[in-house]
């Protein structure tokens, strides 16, 4: 087992619905894996096309990322790639192992990232639309109706809306499971809502094509770690003090 510790299931949806709001059908589980090797030099995997990761997400390690891949193994592409605390996946997006098993306690953030795998092209669809009603006024009413939304592509583009619009990018919801976090956009700066394009969404479900992925705790998803698992665990960090409520 390769383990890298602090600086893995939905499997690709077998429904071809293009209004994915309403849908009911079960979902099977599969193994998908296919792509191109990098370019000389770079992380080996699925393929070289730059992929950069769809949300901002407290803590994500998009930065560091040429840092982390000096110690990946050489033979990373051979290997099965695990992360069990997901965020943004700035990691996995700059791998795309050819197989991966991600995961995270985050139901919401798992719903999304399936969303965007099997339904890109209406995910953006969906997130053209917020881009052109932004305002404080549409945040909110977005917000009243992610609270009683469930997965879907619109959920998604929602969850991502919500993501890039809120204040400093946090994902936080109170005791009634209700997402909270008011309005962030300084309108008055006039700079234009940058949104995941419609290209790069296309991008992220290529990388994601091989992934399994799965809402539940990290204990749950260790498993029983084989020689040809790697494992990749950035754990949110805890409390500092008593006064600081909150669970990750």
């Amino acid at each position: 087992m390769r383990t890298m510790v602090k600086h893995t299931l939905y499997a690709r949806s077998e429904c071809v619905c293009r209004e994915t709001e309403s849908c009911t059908q079960p979902h099977k589980e599969s193994a998908l894996s296919r792509g191109a090797s990098r370019a000389e030099g770079e992380p080996r995997g699925r393929t070289s096309r730059k992929t950069a990761p769809f949300l901002s997400w407290a803590g994500g390690k998009q930065r560091l990322v040429p840092y982390l891949v000096q110690f990946l193994p050489s033979d990373i592409s051979g290997l099965i790639y695990h992360e069990l605390f997901l965020g943004a996946g700035s990691l996995f997006f700059a791998v795309q192992p050819e197989t991966a098993f991600l995961s995270d306690a985050n139901a919401h953030l798992i719903d999304c990232f399936v969303a965007v795998r099997d339904h890109p092209d209406l995910v953006s669809r969906y997130l053209s639309s917020h881009r052109k009603q932004d305002s404080k006024g549409h945040y909110c009413a977005v917000r009243d109706s992610y609270n009683t939304g469930r997965g879907s592509a619109a959920q998604a583009a929602r969850f991502i809306y919500l993501n890039k619009t809120c204040f400093n990018g946090i994902f936080r919801v109170n005791q009634k499971g209700e997402f909270n976090v008011p309005y962030g956009r300084d309108t008055r700066a006039k700079k234009d809502l940058v949104l995941p394009s419609r290209e790069s969404l296309r991008n992220a479900s290529q990388a994601l094509s091989g992934a399994s992925l799965s809402a539940v705790s990290y204990e749950k998803a260790v498993g029983s770690p084989g020689k040809n698992d790697f494992y990749y665990l950035d754990p949110p960090y805890p409390p500092l003090n008593g006064t600081s409520y909150f669970t990750h």
